[in-house]
Parts: structure tokens; C-alpha cells; sequence
């Protein structure tokens, strides 16, 4: 198995293609630049400092072995719907992409964590869709903010910054499993 590689560029950078290859097999680039004869007498003190390194921190995964990408909960005081009071929206998102995954995914500790953040977790049931899932429900009247609308009027005016949020670092999560998952599921 292939950790890393060393690139020496002289005449051109690693094309776009093996630059993915890189990516999607999680193997570690370090880039050095020689620009001049001068930079092949220093190669010692240029590979202790190269020009390059792409690399990634984060965990990987156990079941296909690409890396995690930190996995966010944000918690929005928004308006509720039919009441008007204030109640808490609780969401997650990974770090490298758009995607919110409402309460109705959530893992247990998820579900704790809002909660202890003082959003209100119920499973309710939804018209529009003839079922029930765990949502955000409001303190004051209970309905709730349904899966259709989180996004239009609770995510995007708090990522606008029309709504107050605070955004919670609570792990990690795999976006190729979650992808292969979704894909399965349809």
C-alpha cells in the first residue's frame, strides 16, 4: 500500500489526474519545487522544507479507509412557524460539503447533544409526506419544523446570517459511506 509520494517538479507540476489518483487513494503528496541548478546542490534542505504537502489530519475511515471530514452541529434560534416564539434547530453538516442531515438521522448521541443545547427533539407526524420522524419541535405550542422547509427557513437564513446560530464540532463522519448508504437507499 501506497502512504505517500514525493514529487520532484523541475519542468512541470503533477498533472490534474494523478493529482486525483492522489485524492481518492488517500495517499499523501509532498511537493518539491526545484526552480534552478542552485536547488539541486540544497535538495538536502529542501526535502526538511518542501514546497508542498497534501495531507490530511483528519481519522480515516474503518469500513473504506478514506478520510473523515469534521462533522459540525449547528443550533438555529429561529422563529417558530405557527406561534412565532423562539425555538432551537438543530442540523448537521460535514466540513467539506453542503449536506444537513436533519434530526431524523441523528445517532443517539447526536440527539443528546442538541438536546443538552436545549432544542426540543419529538417524533412527529408529517402530512406532506403520510409519516412520522424525529424533528425540531417548538417549546411553546409543539409543531414542528418539517423536513420540507429546514432548509429555506431555518439553514439558509442562518448561513446568511439572518438568524443567530453556533456551530459545535462533535466528530466525524465518512462521506463516501454516507454517499454509498443514500445511493443504496434509493
Amino acid at each position: 500500500m501506497i502512504f505517500a509520494v514525493i514529487e520532484v517538479v523541475v519542468t512541470h507540476k503533477p498533472e490534474e489526474t494523478v493529482l486525483k489518483y492522489y485524492n481518492d487513494n488517500n495517499i499523501i503528496l509532498i511537493q518539491i519545487n526545484l526552480t534552478s541548478d542552485n536547488d539541486i546542490d540544497e535538495l538536502e534542505s529542501k526535502i526538511a522544507l518542501p514546497d508542498q504537502v497534501s495531507t490530511c489530519y483528519n481519522p480515516k475511515c474503518k469500513t473504506c479507509g478514506h478520510f473523515q471530514q469534521k462533522k459540525l452541529m449547528t443550533i438555529i434560534d429561529g422563529p417558530c412557524w405557527k406561534c412565532g416564539s423562539t425555538m432551537k434547530i438543530a442540523t448537521i453538516t460535514s466540513s467539506s460539503c453542503g449536506n444537513n442531515l436533519r434530526p431524523s438521522v441523528f445517532t443517539d448521541d447526536e440527539i443528546i447533544f442538541a438536546s443538552s443545547k436545549g432544542v426540543i427533539l419529538k417524533t412527529q407526524y408529517s402530512k406532506a409526506v403520510h409519516d412520522s420522524y424525529l424533528a425540531n419541535s417548538c417549546p411553546k405550542c409543539g409543531s414542528f419544523a418539517g423536513n420540507f422547509y429546514l432548509f429555506a427557513q431555518y439553514i439558509s437564513p442562518a448561513d446568511c446570517g439572518e438568524l443567530p446560530s453556533q456551530k459545535f464540532d462533535i466528530g466525524y463522519l465518512c462521506g463516501y459511506c454516507d454517499d454509498a448508504a443514500f445511493e443504496n437507499n434509493q
